[in-house]
């Protein structure tokens, strides 16, 4: 249950929230995507995923159900502290992508990220790289769509675009159009201390292409390319 004697400045962790963390099992072969950014393995990842408060009658639905047993629930990730690297696997906190749509928790994702960092044992000052998988947001697929445009590379064919700071206005349109880049610069503009003071040193966008493998993603047709965001941050030097 939400603990409502705290206010929403001083909730702090998933629990303070009313939801649960899970472990949940993980196909090694979704964190391609990432990993020749991480440089060797192995890299030791854990899943979790983060669920509304559970219901008498949900708890008996779920063990009647044996297919609940990979929910994606609100947000579901893994991590790898070796390599310093998080990837989102899903994450559904509203319902709807449209502006003002119902929240399904007051957590917010940048807070979410951040206390599921510190509950596998890290904190944010060590994390290097942030990933996207599979993308299913229609805004966020629009913009790295048009990313792929700009650079004149074609998005239905496997490859990706790199795009840093020192693009100037290509790189604000990505913070200004793409959900998950915005969600991710708010991150590290509002918690700075927490982040170590870290900075987007680079988006990299990543396109499947066609030849991307099925999955059970089936809010994406079957003829449109699986795309992934892969965040590389940097820090001040000390």
């Amino acid at each position: 249950m939400t603990n409502n004697k705290l206010s929403a400045d001083e909730r702090n962790t998933v629990e303070d929230y009313g939801l649960r963390r899970e472990p949940l099992p993980l196909d090694p072969n979704h964190l391609n995507y990432m990993e020749p950014y991480l440089g060797q393995g192995p890299y030791n990842w854990q899943s979790y995923v983060i669920l509304p408060p559970q219901t008498d009658k949900e708890t008996t639905e779920r063990e009647d159900d044996e297919d609940n047993e990979e929910d994606p629930g609100l947000n579901w990730y893994a991590i790898s502290l070796s390599h310093k690297a998080y990837s989102t696997m899903y994450v559904k906190l509203t319902n709807g992508d449209q502006v003002g749509a119902q929240r399904l928790t007051e957590m917010q994702y940048r807070d979410m990220v951040i206390d599921n960092v510190r509950a596998a044992g890290s904190d944010m000052r060590a994390i290097r790289f942030l990933g996207i998988w599979s993308i299913q947001n229609r805004p966020a697929r629009t913009a790295i769509t048009e990313v792929f445009r700009r650079a004149g590379r074609d998005v239905l064919a496997r490859g990706a675009v790199d795009v840093t700071p020192a693009d100037g206005p290509a790189f604000l349109e990505c913070v200004r159009n793409n959900p998950f880049a915005r969600g991710q610069q708010a991150l590290l503009e509002r918690h700075a201390q927490e982040t170590g003071g870290a900075f987007v040193e680079r988006f990299v966008f990543v396109s499947e292409g066609y030849d991307a493998p099925p999955g059970g993603n089936t809010e994406i047709p079957p003829y449109e390319p699986r795309l992934h965001i892969v965040t590389e941050l940097g820090r001040p030097s000390s």
